[in-house]
């Protein structure tokens, strides 16, 4: 697990349902780059018991219409068999899709390549928490795969802010469902944030957030097919979401050391494949 310093409100001392001991732990972290032979990039990302596959696709020409200056990217997710919902979040997969494909086209240098579509296959493998930002970091280190240009590597996370103020990263599953006896209003916010190099030194900045509120049980068996019109929106305030970004700078920080490891050790086999015939031509 990571473990992040942090100024604002959550918990220690208390066990997570996961075995993290406080609210700004992270799970750990693993992925697996070019695997799928016929993708020109993929990986597979995973953040505890979360898991999610992502495939790159391009950049390749189309029959559609195209800007002469940009390239468009696709996003296609597909859920496992759990259905249409993320976990206990109020997302379905269009939903999803139309995320990752703004906060990546903000991102990539599409001008490096007009006229073309980068197509982006996201499968959501298993299902404990904070799926949407790991099946969007899945897509981001799939287009690193791909060598897609970024001018900035955007990175998501998820928060769980419950009571007004109190903060949880990284959620599972049980972390973002209210249960039954329990009334308080709960949201989730998902963050896209990068770092950027300028001047004055590095950077942070938001790309985009989504929130989402999460409904007690009780109440969403009653409201039915209403629910949404149920919600008390007074789930969170100015403060916890400014502390959100905060937290989500922070993992960021922590989620982008390890993506780069991952393609260091990806390149560093690669380069031992290619140079070790070679060695062995000469030795002989």
């Amino acid at each position: 697990c990571i473990a992040l310093n942090t100024s604002f409100g959550g918990y220690y001392g208390t066990m997570r349902p996961d075995g993290r001991s406080n609210s700004f732990m992270l799970r750990p972290l693993s992925a697996e780059l070019s695997f799928l032979h016929r993708a020109d990039g993929s990986a597979r990302f995973s953040s505890g018991q979360t898991s999610v596959l992502a495939a790159v696709y391009g950049p390749a020409s189309s029959t559609r219409e195209l800007s002469n200056s940009f390239a468009l990217i696709s996003v296609v997710v597909k859920q496992g068999a759990k259905g249409s919902n993320t976990g206990g979040l109020i997302c379905d997969a269009k939903e999803l899709e139309y995320i990752i494909q703004r906060s990546l086209s903000a991102c990539v240098l599409t001008s490096n390549y007009p006229r073309s579509v980068i197509e982006v296959v996201v499968q959501v493998l298993k299902e404990d928490g904070s799926v949407v930002s790991s099946a969007f970091n899945a897509a981001v280190l799939a287009l690193m795969d791909a060598g897609i240009a970024f001018q900035n590597v955007p990175i998501a996370t998820t928060c769980v802010v419950s009571n007004g103020d109190t903060i949880t990263l990284d959620p599972c599953a049980e972390e973002e469902t209210v249960s039954t006896n329990n009334n308080d209003n709960t949201a989730v916010i998902i963050l896209v944030t990068t770092t950027t190099n300028s001047k004055e030194g590095k950077k942070d900045e938001l790309v985009t957030s989504l929130t989402l509120p999460i409904m007690p049980v009780s109440r969403a068996s009653a409201a039915g097919e209403d629910s949404n019109s149920q919600i008390d929106r007074s789930f969170m305030t100015q403060t916890s979401f400014v502390a959100s970004i905060e937290a989500s700078f922070r993992a960021s920080r922590a989620v982008i050391e390890f993506m780069r490891m991952a393609v260091g050790i990806k390149v560093s086999k690669e380069a031992q494949t290619v140079f070790l015939p070679i060695n062995a031509a000469g030795a002989q």
